[in-house]
């Protein structure tokens, strides 16, 4: 969908040109509103998107507690016409350029509207809270060299703003820090498409040469990039 708001009837058809040529050849619609209902629509759909992800991550964390199937439980819940099953993708947090701004601004709005957003603060606040449950199971696998494969807020990317990859790094560091008597984990990443490293991680570190460090490779975007580590290393797989 292509979404826009407009403040000034004037400018209205140059825009519309402008957007429907840049859209064209794709089957998604395109949206004009007043510039304020525009911006409310895109808010509010962004906080709404990152409420299903929280809920899919404590819904996955809850079913594999049970040692049961997140797969078989999505399945049967997807029986039901209602539900959409879009964002129930494992327990992995929500980053990128988009999702944390938008979440932040209809908090905001919420509350200065008069209505406490409380259970927005509690989607932000749950969305912290995977990344430091990811940091805890990585730990209670007991390695201390952990390979972070893809460090972009999402695959096919180069963008790491608001990364979980350094949410979940930043926790592997506060769980086991160095200590004069104990070597805190390690963490050293690779990512296809990132070369630069982002604010809170080391430099990139060569696939070959991440695969031979790490005792745990973790899969923050649910794939090897087709090269398979070796036997004895260990494999975290929030997706999964």
């Amino acid at each position: 969908m292509a979404l826009y708001g407009v403040r000034a009837h004037g400018a209205q058809d140059a825009l519309v040109d402008r957007i429907e040529s840049w859209w064209n050849n794709t089957a998604r619609p395109v949206v004009q509103l007043p510039y304020a209902s525009a911006a409310i629509a895109k808010a509010a759909l962004n906080a709404y998107l990152t409420q299903q992800i929280v809920f899919g991550g404590i819904l996955h964390h809850l079913v594999k507690r049970f040692g049961e199937s997140p797969a078989a439980v999505i399945d049967a819940m997807a029986c039901d016409r209602r539900f959409n099953r879009a964002y129930m993708k494992g327990m992995m947090p929500f980053g990128g350029p988009c999702f944390p701004k938008d979440l932040d601004a209809f908090t905001t709005a919420v509350d200065e509207a008069d209505f406490p957003a409380t259970f927005l603060r509690a989607t932000r606040e749950s969305n912290e809270i995977m990344a430091r449950r990811i940091a805890y199971d990585i730990l209670t696998t007991g390695a201390e060299r952990i390979g972070l494969v893809g460090v972009a807020y999402k695959g096919g990317t180069t963008v790491v703003e608001h990364a979980p990859a350094v949410a979940i790094a930043g926790e592997l560091q506060r769980a086991s820090p160095s200590t004069p008597t104990r070597k805190g984990v390690e963490c050293r990443w690779w990512d296809p498409l990132v070369t630069a490293p982002p604010d809170g991680l080391g430099p990139r570190t060569p696939q070959d040469e991440l695969w031979e460090w790490a005792d745990c490779l973790v899969l923050l975007h649910g794939s090897f990039y087709g090269a398979e580590p070796p036997e004895r290393t260990t494999i975290y797989d929030p997706w999964s």
